[in-house]
C-alpha cells in the first residue's frame, strides 16, 4: 500500500506468499525506509534477522512469525524507536532475550511475539533488547 499523498510505499504485506530461503540482508526491502507495516509471516525464510531490517526506521508493525529464522536477533532492532508490535513467534530462535521496562518517548510495544515464557508474561511495554 502506498501513501497517497507522497506515493511511498507505508505497507509491505506478504503474509503466506511462498517466499523461501535466506533472508538476505542486502535485500532491497530493507531500502524502503517509509515502510511502517512489514508483514512476513507465514513463509519459509531461514537464516538469521539481517542488522540492515534497522534501516527501516520508519516500522510500527513488524511481523516474521511461522518461518524458519535463526536465534540471532539483532541488538538495533530494539532501538526502533517507533516499533508498537513486534511478532517473531514460531521460528527456530532458541536465544535468549533480555526485558527491560522503559517507557518508549514514542509510544510502548504492545506485543512481542516470542517462544519465551518470559516475554509472553511481561512484554507489555518492555523494550527487546538481544543478549550478547
Amino acid at each position: 500500500m502506498c501513501d497517497y499523498v507522497t506515493g511511498d510505499v507505508i505497507v509491505v504485506d506478504l503474509t503466506c506468499s511462498c517466499l523461501r530461503g535466506a533472508f538476505q540482508p542486502n535485500n532491497t526491502l530493507f531500502t524502503l525506509s517509509n515502510v511502517q507495516t512489514l508483514y512476513l509471516r507465514g513463509n519459509d525464510l531461514t537464516g538469521d534477522i539481517p542488522s540492515s531490517i534497522c534501516r527501516m526506521h520508519s516500522l510500527e508493525n513488524l511481523s516474521l512469525a511461522d518461518n524458519k529464522l535463526g536465534d540471532l536477533i539483532p541488538p538495533c532492532l530494539g532501538n526502533l524507536s517507533k516499533i508498537a508490535y513486534l511478532s517473531l513467534s514460531f521460528n527456530r530462535m532458541q536465544g535468549s532475550l533480555l526485558m527491560r521496562y522503559k517507557r518508549r518517548q514514542v509510544g510502548t510495544w504492545r506485543k512481542i511475539g516470542y517462544d519465551d515464557p518470559i516475554s509472553k508474561e511481561t512484554a507489555s511495554g518492555a523494550k527487546l533488547t538481544a543478549l550478547p
